[in-house]
């Protein structure tokens, strides 16, 4: 009886220690592991941008840096931390300016982390086009009183010869060359004359339509007659209002040019300007940016302007593919820059425009998935990067199914949410202007 008493009392210790060996390997004390869908990152000339996603298999936290042998390959989340079971989207860039010739172009992305390295290949074929490509040294040109003659010219970057045609929209221009071939890698100068003759005093506007075998472009063209002229070009997200001494109000939408015609140079000219983004019903989102100068003119003839945004700001655009619509905002949670703006963002896929906002390294931008009590987050740096440009915009996407991630310190949530209008990058910047930058 002793003996087997004694058998029972180690079994049962047998069975302790099993049961200690098998809980200490439970899922609650596995380690970090990094785990990755991609085991190739390719692109060409169309695609120059990759996603794939990184998840920690295991229950501590997972630290993970990336980084790439080569500087024409940008990542967007290069520094990122997971929990069990999270996930984080990794998007890498090519920068194929860096290229100097046609060809194959070969990289290696390094993933390290506590839970396990990875290195995945990158291979870029780029390749001319094997098609005939239409390129346009510039997409705007202004004729002074005193000018009757300019040019621009076209370029085929393409692999075969480019037949192109050009259409006016104005019978006072005329061409050196209305039709004509380009043949690969080669380009052609065309002469823009302007007739002056029976038309009243004015700025006036027309089109060049550009259409070729290699796309098609199209050329904006202003002229003055017996009048001095000040344009200003609007390329930023934004309609902008302008005030000018003398002048009534204007509003110039995305990407469109405004006149201030006199009989005579002014000498100088004084405005002030500013933009800011709204909802669908007119309520102000994000900052309003302001311009104010006085410009002297007295060298110039018939300037153009552009009202840029410098680098301290960003515009914000959002396309949300979750499950859930996404409110109540804030932009730089966690500083002193901090906004907070409420207005829905659907989950339809479409890409909406906001507003401006400051820009720092540390912009932690928050959203809410409505009908839970979970936020979103990017972060600047991981999962968006500010490129530190003029007129810099990011795009936030939005995939996330579920979330347990809560602001502390929100404000009150509202019942109805603003809408904000769906986003068109219809931007362009006239080349040989000259820049105007708003107040900081």
């Amino acid at each position: 009886m002793k003996a087997m008493k004694t058998q029972k009392i180690i079994s049962g210790l047998l069975i302790l220690l099993t049961l200690g060996v098998f809980s200490s390997c439970t899922k609650h004390d596995r380690p970090a592991e990094l785990s990755i869908d991609a085991q190739l990152l390719e692109f060409d000339n169309s695609i120059l941008n990759r996603k794939f996603n990184i998840v920690n298999s295991g229950d501590e936290l997972l630290n993970v840096d990336i980084h790439s042998d080569k500087s024409w390959v940008s990542i967007i989340g290069s520094s990122v931390s997971l929990l069990h079971a999270e996930t984080s989207l990794i998007t890498v860039q090519i920068q194929t300016s860096a290229f100097q010739e046609y060809g194959v172009y070969t990289a290696y992305l390094f993933l390290e982390s506590n839970g396990g390295n990875f290195t995945v290949p990158i291979k870029v074929y780029y390749s001319q086009a094997d098609e005939a490509l239409l390129a346009i040294d510039l997409d705007y040109l202004k004729f002074a009183s005193t000018d009757s003659e300019d040019h621009f010219t076209l370029y085929n970057d393409g692999a075969e010869s480019l037949n192109f045609l050009l259409q006016k929209s104005a019978d006072w221009i005329d061409f050196s060359q209305e039709i004509g071939t380009i043949l690969p890698n080669g380009e052609q100068k065309i002469y823009v004359n302007v007739d002056r003759t029976g038309l009243s005093s004015g700025t006036y506007e027309a089109e060049v339509n550009i259409t070729s075998s290699g796309g098609n472009a199209v050329l904006d063209v202003d002229m003055d007659i017996a009048v001095y002229s000040i344009t200003f070009f609007n390329p930023v997200y934004t309609p902008i209002q302008i005030m000018a001494t003398g002048f009534n109000t204007i509003q110039i939408e995305t990407g469109e040019r405004h006149h201030f015609i006199f009989a005579d140079n002014p000498l100088s000219f004084s405005y002030t300007a500013k933009t800011t983004g709204e909802t669908d019903d007119g309520l102000q989102l994000g900052l309003e940016i302001l311009w104010e100068e006085v410009i002297d003119v007295s060298e110039y003839q018939s300037p153009t302007f552009n009202l840029n945004i410098n680098a301290d700001y960003f515009f914000m655009a959002i396309i949300n593919i979750g499950n859930y619509d996404l409110d109540t905002w804030s932009v730089n949670y966690g500083n002193d820059f901090r906004i907070d703006d409420d207005f829905v963002i659907p989950n339809d896929g479409v890409e909406y425009g906001v507003a401006y906002y400051d820009a720092f390294e540390d912009t932690d931008i928050y959203a809410h998935l409505v009908g839970t009590n979970d936020d979103v987050v990017w972060r600047q740096g991981t999962e968006f990067v500010f490129p530190w440009i003029e007129n810099q915009y990011v795009l936030l996407e939005n995939n996330y199914k579920k979330s347990a991630l809560v602001r502390p310190e929100l404000k009150s949530r509202s019942i109805v949410s603003s809408h904000v209008k769906q986003f068109k990058k219809s931007i362009k910047k006239s080349k040989g202007s000259i820049d105007l930058y708003n107040k900081k």
